[in-house]
């Protein structure tokens, strides 16, 4: 399915079916609202004529266990976990929704300058911005960490399963 979240920004969502994608679109938007001027302006400076394809999918080529959302290291293609986007609380998904979008923002991982130490260092800049500019950073890992803790117990089952789980029960969702 798919759904314009800004028609002036040229931003669209390809949801999957299982997903509640029009939640989604609507979540993402408040979201990109609740950025600081100044950085949505870069991000759409950026961006130019060709603003990221934002997907909620059951999968994706390269997704791992646990991987909730992922910005492609051309920052062209925006990944959200739609099992993950249905168990988690509102707070945590803005939260997983602004971390993307901030990885945008700071722009491409150079595959070729690609290091474990240097990804480390971005993986905290982004904790760090996403919880300046005002987002519960932590409660989307504390959310991710207890379904993870729950999984370990229950022994190796697939992480979907688990997701599928807390939608069920509404792990998180409080």
């Amino acid at each position: 399915m798919k759904l314009t979240i800004s028609k002036r920004l040229g931003l669209v969502l390809h949801a999957a079916s299982s997903g509640d994608g029009k939640r989604f679109a609507g979540l993402f938007w408040k979201t990109w609202l609740r950025f600081p001027t100044e950085v949505r302006e870069k991000l759409v400076d950026d961006w130019g004529a060709w603003p990221p394809t934002i997907h909620l999918a059951d999968d994706w080529e390269g997704r791992r266990k646990w991987m909730v959302g992922q910005c492609a290291f051309d920052t062209r293609d925006i990944w959200y976990f739609a099992p993950a986007v249905a168990a988690l609380s509102l707070p945590a998904v803005q939260a997983l929704i602004a971390h993307e979008l901030v990885h945008s923002f700071r722009g491409p991982l150079e595959a070729a300058g690609f290091s474990f130490r240097r990804a480390q260092e971005e993986e905290l800049q982004t904790h760090r911005l996403v919880s300046e500019y005002g987002f519960e950073h932590g409660q989307l890992e504390r959310e991710v960490c207890d379904l993870m803790d729950i999984g370990w117990r229950l022994g190796r089952l697939p992480d979907r399963v688990l997701w599928a789980l807390a939608s069920v029960l509404k792990v998180g969702a409080g």
